[in-house]
């Protein structure tokens, strides 16, 4: 078993809230993490993930880490949940209705991220993660990845908001509504849904399990 081409973008072990970088020995098993939880943070680009997760995962964990597209779940299968989410695209030159996406495999003592372009919330956790600190448990961390990621898209819908307001006013002053203004509008909205109701249907399922 070769399993040392894949480099993490980061990993840490967080016990009591408190977060050490992992280097070479996070490729030992999950398992001999005995207090607190590992978080693997990886790109979908690196040539060596495919080989790892199918040697480190569970089969069906492991084909919903690499898949190429994915759609807002949330599933439990054997010890450990399932979850895609996603996030508004902050990523320079980027449309924020581009969302991007974070896949995770999490069971007690693990998280396992990985993404294809950057998702912001979750950088944000790596940067406390290197100054230090981290969410106490497996259950904080989501939580505070899943208001991240809504707080991003509530900030973006009140943008929106603004500007259909802006048109309405435009309208009733007797101007005219450039054609292409709406259209735009109305592609970045169906954009967002497509994603953000099966989001919610996730973010419910993930608050209702009954899990560690």
């Amino acid at each position: 078993m070769n399993t040392q081409t894949v480099t993490p973008i980061c990993a840490f072990d967080i016990v009591a809230g408190q977060a050490v970088p992992v280097s070479s020995e996070w490729l030992e098993p999950f398992a001999r993490q005995q207090n607190g939880y590992r978080w693997s943070h990886f790109d979908l680009a690196d040539s060596g993930l495919r080989q790892w997760a199918s040697e480190q995962l569970p089969n069906i964990a492991a084909q919903a880490l690499l898949q190429s597209e994915t759609r807002p779940r949330c599933d439990l299968h054997e010890d450990g949940i399932i979850l895609n989410l996603r996030g508004v695209n902050l990523n320079p030159d980027a449309s924020p209705e581009d969302m991007v996406s974070l896949r995770l495999w999490a069971t007690e003592r693990t998280i396992v991220s990985a993404r294809v372009r950057k998702v912001w919330v979750a950088d944000s956790l790596r940067l406390k993660a290197e100054s230090g600190t981290g969410p106490e448990s497996v259950g904080a961390f989501l939580a505070e990845l899943a208001s991240g990621l809504t707080k991003r898209i509530e900030a973006v819908s009140l943008e929106l908001e603004d500007e259909t307001d802006s048109l309405e006013e435009v309208g009733l002053s007797g101007n005219e509504i450039k054609p292409e203004s709406i259209a735009r509008l109305r592609q970045t909205v169906i954009k967002l849904r497509r994603y953000i109701n099966p989001q919610r249907d996730a973010l419910d399922a993930l608050s209702s399990l009954k899990s560690s």
